[in-house]
């Protein structure tokens, strides 16, 4: 049995819906998970689609769903899998809906308390989606992040790791938006991670940008090279290693 655009989601689907769910945000919250794939659910055509589906874990109260290749009925499966959560959800859950290359991609957010009075119309327009901004409480922050818009550097470093000086006079300038870890110079460890399982640190991305440059205290011309600059702050985790069963070393601890 196939579903069709009339036909309600089944009851047991609901509570393997939401008993998937419950691990995902679970592991979310705690930080105990990066990516988690969903294996369908047996029994099933519904889902035949849908096994090709994953669920990504994109920040602490933020969840991804990538489809591809989706077809009628795993839209309509998503859809309604958007109104479940909505229902039996703690707090409000903002739910965006896109399509890219064959691809339905849903971002499910656990929206802070107080907000409660979002338009519930099922899917925001593009426009609403690009100007919708949401504020984030302050424990929610996994790595502290400092923005600087519309920065002129003096200087930077050059992909060989050379200290240049940046053109920056009438004739020609450098400007971009800097962002990166507060202190990320240390790699502090990030928020709400479970520090049981994983280790982290906060690290800064960069990226490669054009400008005119030259070695400072030099006379000579300013020359094109590509220089170094902060474009993101990432939380990396890395599994700590376990020599024995986690239930044991509860029992032994």
């Amino acid at each position: 049995m196939y579903v069709s655009e009339s036909s309600p989601i089944r009851k047991q689907d609901e509570h393997a819906i939401n008993s998937v769910m419950r691990r995902v945000v679970k592991s979310t919250m705690l930080g105990a998970a990066r990516f988690t794939k969903f294996p369908g659910l047996p029994g099933s055509k519904t889902f035949e689609d849908w096994r090709r589906c994953r669920f990504g874990l994109t920040g602490l109260s933020k969840i991804r769903v990538d489809c591809m290749g989706c077809q009628k009925k795993t839209r309509t499966y998503i859809n309604a899998l958007a109104a479940f959560l909505r229902e039996g959800s703690a707090h409000v859950l903002l739910i965006r809906q896109y399509h890219d290359a064959g691809c339905l991609r849903l971002h499910i957010t656990r929206l802070p308390p107080g907000l409660d009075d979002l338009p519930d119309d099922g899917f925001y327009s593009a426009l609403q989606k690009k100007s919708l901004d949401i504020p984030v409480p302050q424990a929610e922050h996994v790595c502290p992040v400092t923005i600087l818009k519309r920065h002129r550097p003096d200087f930077g470093h050059m992909g060989n790791g050379s200290y240049v000086e940046v053109q920056q006079d009438s004739e020609r300038s450098f400007e971009a938006t800097f962002v990166e870890c507060t202190e990320g110079h240390h790699r502090p460890p990030c928020h709400g991670i479970d520090t049981l399982l994983y280790s982290s640190e906060c690290v800064t991305l960069y990226e490669w940008r054009s400008a005119y440059v030259r070695l400072p205290g030099s006379n000579v011309n300013f020359t094109p090279a590509k220089v170094k600059i902060p474009i993101a702050c990432q939380c990396r985790l890395t599994r700590k290693l376990q020599l024995f069963p986690r239930r044991l070393f509860n029992l032994m601890s």
